[in-house]
């Protein structure tokens, strides 16, 4: 059955997979160099403390496993993360452009401030992510586990969710205006009244809602 598209539905602009030949260790990489350009990053793990300010373009991550503390203020272009472990760490003040997630862990990362555009995530376990005061442009996740995740304070223009467990995520100071949450789990969501303008829902979903805001729906 081919799946209907809102009209106001995010269509990133992200790669899609491209078989590259394994370079060398992204490890000696990021130690040699702040510039990567087309280059294929395959089973390793990252265990240093600290790497900020380095540009990523046209590269393919499959299979990293990242537990450096702090990961901070990058840019990355047309790049692919592919079946990656990014958990806990802190992911802050970058920015991702025509970017795609498949299969990826982010459990309690932080990625504040950040700037998205033409970003996709598929299949992605993203539980406490926090994403407070990030930017958001044509962006989608889709199929992607967000439980108790954070949007404060975020922008978004085409910001599209499908399929994904957004309970008792916080959406607060965020405008959810011409997202359609009907495919999504929203039960426990945290928003304020400014936050629902303009967001679709389906009856079900206006019911939770309401009773999130003091609003009791009386049965006939």
């Amino acid at each position: 059955m081919k799946t209907k598209t809102n009209k106001n539905q995010a269509v990133p602009r992200a790669p899609h997979y491209i078989k590259k030949e394994e370079t060398d260790s992204l490890q000696e990489a990021l130690e040699s160099d702040r510039y990567l350009y087309d280059a294929f990053y395959k089973k390793e793990e990252l265990s240093v403390t600290c790497f900020e300010d380095y540009h990523f373009n046209g590269c393919c991550f499959q299979d990293i496993r990242c537990t450096l503390a702090q990961f901070t203020g990058n840019e990355f272009l047309d790049c692919m993360f592919i079946h990656c472990d990014f958990s806990t760490v802190d992911l802050s003040h970058s920015h991702f452009y025509r970017c795609r997630f498949e299969s990826c862990r982010f459990s309690g990362t932080a990625f504040y401030d950040c700037l998205w555009k033409d970003v996709a995530w598929d299949g992605c376990m993203m539980q406490y992510a926090n994403f407070g005061g990030s930017s958001f442009e044509r962006c989608q996740f889709q199929s992607c586990s967000i439980k108790e995740g954070g949007f404060i304070q975020c922008q978004q223009k085409k910001l599209t969710f499908e399929h994904c467990d957004l309970q008792y995520c916080s959406f607060a100071n965020c405008s959810l205006s011409d997202i359609h949450l009907e495919s999504n789990e929203i039960e426990g969501i945290i928003v304020n009244e400014d936050s629902l303008r303009g967001v679709y829902v389906s009856p079900q979903q206006a019911v939770i809602l309401a009773s999130l805001l003091g609003i009791h729906v009386q049965e006939e």
